[in-house]
């Protein structure tokens, strides 16, 4: 075995929870979810899915979450937009009908919600009325268990409103995000 080999073996570590500003909403139990952006293999378009209380006219925040990405090997170059995603824009951000398109395509990797409404790097000890994991996912099985994608670089739509263009990004505070 050569040096290289044995020191990159070192240096491996299981992934561990990491911070991103995600675009999120409050679901109707008063707990943070993130968005639920899907993926489409076959068309390489980016959408959301519509359960555990989201809607086309759910808002955006963007308050700290926690996730655990599966960076290793799951990235996706989005190259279109889904029909829901579509139909959330038009509602939510009240785009004229049929302007909604991409503008800058990102790179996506899925990853899961860890320790819902807890932030390992505000505190030194948080006191909690739940359970709180940070090893394994939070949500329902219908949400996937808080299953999102992670925006490796950044994503830009456009779209027109009463006939004025307007630009919308999205992306999260990841390492090595532009």
């Amino acid at each position: 075995m050569t040096s290289i080999v044995r020191s990159s073996q070192f240096g491996r570590s299981l992934p561990g929870a990491a911070g991103f500003i995600p675009a999120y909403f409050t679901n109707s139990d008063g707990y943070s979810q993130p968005f639920p952006w899907r993926f489409n293999r076959r068309t390489q378009a980016i959408d959301l899915e519509f359960v555990d209380g989201f809607t086309n006219s759910t808002s955006l925040s963007d308050d700290e979450m926690f996730f655990r990405g599966q960076n290793f090997g799951g990235l996706h170059l989005v190259m279109g937009l889904g029909p829901s995603f579509i139909e959330w824009c038009e509602n939510s951000l009240t785009a004229d009908a049929g302007t909604v398109e991409l503008y800058e395509r990102p790179i996506v990797v899925n990853a899961n919600m860890v320790a819902p409404n807890q932030n390992p790097n505000f505190a030194e000890s948080q006191e909690s009325d739940y359970p709180v994991s940070f090893e394994s996912a939070a949500g329902t099985t219908a949400g996937q268990y808080c299953k999102t994608l992670v925006f490796m670089s950044p994503m830009v739509i456009t779209y027109l409103r009463s006939g004025t263009r307007y630009y919308r990004w999205f992306n999260q505070n990841f390492e090595g995000n532009s």
